[in-house]
Parts: C-alpha cells; sequence; structure tokens
C-alpha cells in the first residue's frame, strides 16, 4: 500500500460515521463529503462490483449481492413510498459503505493496521463520547430525531454510532491477553474498554460483551472464573455507588425491574410489539415483503412516518435489528445476513484470531434487541476481511511472517463453531 491508499483506509470510517454528526459541522457539508468519498469508492471498486469473477472461498460474492440488494431496496423506496432516489441514497450512504470491502480486497491491509483501525477509532468513540458528557445536555453531536438527552439512566446517554468499534477493540485485545499471558497490558485495556462500553448504558450490549468475554476466557482458562467474578463484582459495585449520582447499575437494573414488572401485569414487551409490526403490518406490498422498503429520509412522506410511529408509538425500527434488516432489506435482506453469519462462524481461524468470531457472535446476538449490522457496517466488513485474509491466506509467507511477528504463542489448530461455543 502507498500513503494514499491507507490514508483513505484510516480516514474512510469517520466519513461512514458522518463525523459522528457533530452539529459544529454543517449537516449538508458533511453529507456532501460522504456522498463523494462513498460514491467515489463505488466508482472505484465497479471493476469489483460487475465483471471480476468471483471467488467464492471468500466473502466477495456475498458483499455484492449484499450491495444489489441495497439496490433493489432503493428502487422499492421510490416506487413503493415514492422517496426521492437521491434522498434514499443520501441517508443509505452508511450501507453503501460496504463498498469499503473491496478497497481492502484491492489494496489487502496488513492484519496489524486494520486491528489498529480498530483500537484507534474505539479510543476516538470514547474522546467524542467524553465530549459529549461533558457539554450535556448541551447537544454537541446530534444522535437522535427522536428524543432529547436525559440523564433517566443515571447519567446522560449519548447515541453515538460507531460502538462496534469498541467492542471488536475490547475482544481484540481479550484474545491478545489469553493468547500470551505475560502481556498484562491488554487485560488492563480490556477493563477500561469495558467501562467505556457500561457507561453508553445499552444493557444488551453490555450484557452480551461481558457474557462472550467470560465464556471465552473460561473456556481457555477456566481457573480464572475466580478472579473474573471478583473483579466483576468490584467493578460493577463501584459503577453502582452513589459517584455516578443514584448509580448507572442500579438505574438500569431498577429499569429492567420495571419492564419484568410490567410484563407480569400483561403487559407486552415493546420489543415484542415491534417486531410483530414490523414484520407483519409495515410492508405496503409483497415486492417490498421481498426486497425490502429501503431507509426512510426525515424529509420525505415515508421518513414522517417512521417518524411518526417512533414518536406516538415508541416504534423503532432500530431496536430490533432483525426487523430492521426486513423493512430496509427484505427477505432477501435476512437471508444475505445470514449467508454472511453463516460463512463467519463457519469458518476454521487460529487462536490468534479469535475475536474475529466473538464479533460475529455479538453481531448476532446484538442484533436481536438492537441493530449493530445496520449501524456500523464497517466493522464489519473490516471483521469479514480479516477472516478472509487470516483463513484463505495464510500459506503464504508474507501472511505468516506477519502472524509470526504479532502472537508469540501461537497454535497452529484451528478452532470452528460447529459445535459449542469454542472447540479447539
Amino acid at each position: 500500500m502507498n500513503y494514499i491508499q491507507k490514508f483513505i483506509l484510516i480516514i474512510f470510517p469517520i466519513v461512514a460515521l458522518r463525523f459522528y454528526n457533530y452539529v459544529g459541522i454543517d449537516h449538508k457539508f458533511v453529507t456532501t463529503i460522504s456522498l463523494l468519498v462513498v460514491s467515489g469508492a463505488l466508482v472505484y471498486s465497479i471493476k469489483d462490483l460487475i465483471f471480476r469473477y468471483i471467488d467464492y472461498r471468500t466473502f466477495h460474492g456475498l458483499i455484492r449481492l449484499f450491495l444489489i440488494n441495497l439496490l433493489l431496496s432503493t428502487l422499492m423506496a421510490f416506487f413503493i413510498w415514492g422517496q426521492n432516489v437521491f434522498l434514499t441514497y443520501s441517508i443509505t450512504i452508511q450501507l453503501w459503505a460496504a463498498v469499503y470491502f473491496f478497497l481492502l480486497y484491492r489494496w489487502q491491509p496488513p492484519v496489524v493496521f486494520v486491528e489498529r483501525i480498530f483500537i484507534g477509532y474505539a479510543l476516538l468513540f470514547l474522546l467524542m463520547w467524553c465530549v459529549g458528557i461533558y457539554y450535556a445536555p448541551i447537544e454537541v453531536f446530534h444522535t437522535s430525531d427522536y428524543e432529547e438527552l436525559n440523564d433517566g439512566r443515571g447519567l446522560f446517554r449519548l447515541r453515538l454510532d460507531g460502538l462496534s468499534y469498541v467492542v471488536m477493540a475490547f475482544f481484540i485485545s481479550l484474545n491478545k491477553f489469553v493468547d500470551n499471558e505475560k502481556k498484562w497490558g491488554w487485560l488492563l485495556f480490556a477493563v477500561l474498554l469495558f467501562v467505556g462500553i457500561v457507561l453508553q448504558l445499552t444493557r444488551q450490549v453490555i450484557f452480551l460483551t461481558f457474557l462472550i468475554g467470560i465464556l471465552y476466557i473460561v473456556n481457555y482458562k477456566k481457573k480464572w472464573l475466580v478472579y473474573i467474578l471478583v473483579s466483576s463484582l468490584i467493578l460493577f459495585s463501584f459503577l453502582s455507588s452513589e459517584i455516578f449520582d443514584d448509580g448507572i447499575i442500579g438505574t438500569m437494573t431498577e429499569l429492567t425491574e420495571n419492564q419484568l414488572d410490567e410484563h407480569q401485569q400483561g403487559n407486552e414487551d415493546i420489543r415484542v410489539t415491534e417486531y410483530r409490526f414490523f414484520f407483519t403490518q409495515f410492508n405496503k406490498s409483497p415486492v417490498s415483503f421481498l426486497f425490502g422498503n429501503g431507509l426512510a429520509h426525515s424529509y420525505s412522506e415515508y421518513g414522517e412516518y417512521v417518524l411518526f410511529l417512533a414518536g406516538n408509538y415508541g416504534l423503532f425500527p432500530s431496536d430490533v435489528g432483525y426487523a430492521h434488516i426486513f423493512v430496509c432489506l427484505g427477505l432477501v435482506g435476512l437471508f444475505v445476513f445470514y449467508l454472511l453469519m453463516r460463512k463467519g462462524l463457519k469458518t476454521p481461524l487460529s487462536q490468534g484470531f479469535i475475536y474475529l468470531k466473538l464479533y460475529m457472535f455479538y453481531v448476532l446476538l446484538g442484533n436481536i434487541a438492537s441493530s449493530p449490522f445496520m449501524k456500523d457496517i464497517v466493522p464489519f466488513v473490516l471483521c469479514i476481511y480479516l477472516i478472509d485474509r487470516v483463513s484463505l491466506f495464510s500459506n503464504d509467507n508474507e501472511i505468516k511472517k506477519e502472524i509470526d511477528s504479532q502472537y508469540c504463542n501461537k497454535s497452529d489448530d484451528k478452532v470452528s463453531f460447529d459445535s459449542g461455543f469454542l472447540n479447539k
């Protein structure tokens, strides 16, 4: 790679994130930059998108199918809802950013480079979060069209896009620590990242990262279970203390208990209501049942309808990831997602790269009650690129040398999820 290619690969994710929707930058300017960069990547990758022979051992064909599905859903938004094609393309730029895969595929950045992208954007996310919290309740980053900042969970809850980078960096840190016990700095870094995840106040993300991380560590180091439990107790006790007003953990626990009480009283959980509505009542045409409706833009009647559902009935597509995929991309989109996850989880990987499968598991489970796939497509694309690189090209001397230089405690054994959580 030359310096220009490195720069593009580094800057592309923040462009896809629309610079975290920082209110100090004109919205039209940010949208224009995002459109130019992603559109330029699409034009540059046209050969890979249309003419290149598909190597079915890679994710190449599935990403191509995903982008075709995205194009069809854009047409559905126009023909079924009357939403302007340019508006749909503009709001869907976060998904068209999946073209990033073809840039990675063509320029072949090394594993270490991609890992640094994950870690760098994880730190940047936490820095932006600190800035947002410092100025709260003044909005520094526009994070929601539905509600204002509030501290109902013990702390102001920002909804910054890009949390998946923190989750992946957390898994990378755990993997590197387990793979080499002497690197205690990675364990400390993982703990700090997990604190950052907890402070995002999203219960399912906290629970899943904690559960997957614990299962992974205990699977390899059963003797650490007691240490982990004690450390976790100390951490959660700290976060539940008066330092954070009424306590973050305590506040979220109370919220969960209230929801359970409502369920016991016969009230349907809002997530169940959302799934039922979006799967059975949202679509206006059998064609959109197959290919989706596209993403809604707030400047269109389609967007106004989605905002109406959110504001008046509390029905948010992004709260229910699989319904979100279905609404936007249809049954075809769900099938493509299934193929992506199946390939990612079944591909054997050496122990030094188990963090890739941990992240795939996180997306698979996290998509039930949130939308990490649709909201953070670039981290997902980076993940599957690495799966391709370390699984298909591990016989190349260059890749072998790269892996050897990074991991001291290696194993040639392959790890698969075909049976059990982690099988050596």
